[in-house]
């Protein structure tokens, strides 16, 4: 699940509720917090997950770039097409 999936799923909550403040207020949150999370200005945090019974995992996630220094650089040979 997503930080946007739990963003879906805090609009729904909070239009049951009947606005974002009766949300935030009914689950001991800031109206300021709550809003700033469905506007994607904050990540959701232990405040909005735990009412949905939901946690953070964070997840590895390799990226690649060049090395410092690297001492040699490949060069291949783009064949001639005609």
């Amino acid at each position: 699940m997503t930080a946007d999936d739990v963003r879906e799923l805090l609009k729904k909550a909070c239009q049951k509720a009947g606005s974002n403040r009766a949300w935030a207020q009914a689950n001991e949150v800031s109206p300021a917090y709550v809003s700033d999370v469905l506007l994607g200005r904050r990540e959701p945090g232990p405040a909005i997950l735990d009412p949905f019974g939901l946690e953070a995992v964070e997840e590895r996630r390799v990226t690649y770039r060049r090395k410092k220094n690297a001492s040699r650089t490949v060069t291949r040979k783009i064949p001639n097409v005609t």
